[in-house]
């Protein structure tokens, strides 16, 4: 194995990581920007949303680069029918993911967060049953973003039952 060749391998990973990190947080930023951060300030909210920045900073951080090493390990094995449906299901919720800002920031109502926690969550969690078929390593980077999930939506739906 050459150095180039070498170098290439330890660092594959980098562009799962970067495509998942920029374009989430490209398309976070600009949905905060166009659509505004506040349709929630009037609500009354559970703790663990109380800090937009540790969301946009820390939160999803986390988030897109576990879920684009989880991608990483799963396009790892092979160009197999497995390896397909996990990875087509995952760009699926990824996409539905990028729409959550637009479509709940445009519509500022807090009852279309709870519905598309459940548009983007149902397909996350199918995402990962196929992860776990795939690659046991690949489940275990995507088990963050599976709990984030879990923690975001019933976060809004405490926020729906309580402001309505």
């Amino acid at each position: 194995m050459n150095v180039t060749h070498a170098i290439q391998a330890r660092f594959s990973w980098l562009p799962y990581v970067l495509f998942c990190l920029i374009v989430g947080q490209l398309t976070a930023y600009l949905g905060n920007e166009y659509f505004g951060h506040d349709w929630d300030k009037n609500l009354i909210k559970p703790s663990v949303t109380q800090f937009n920045w540790l969301f946009f900073v820390a939160v999803w951080t986390v988030n897109y680069t576990t879920m684009g090493v989880a991608a990483w390990y799963v396009r790892r094995t092979g160009s197999n029918a497995l390896t397909k449906r996990a990875l087509g299901w995952f760009w699926f919720q990824f996409g539905l993911c990028l729409l959550w800002i637009p479509i709940v920031h445009g519509t500022g109502w807090v009852g279309t967060a709870v519905t598309m926690d459940f548009v983007v969550g149902i397909p996350a969690f199918i995402t990962g049953y196929w992860f776990y078929k795939a690659s046991r390593r690949a489940f275990n980077w995507y088990v963050p973003y599976l709990l984030w999930t879990l923690i975001t939506t019933h976060a809004k739906i405490w926020m729906y039952m309580v402001n309505t």
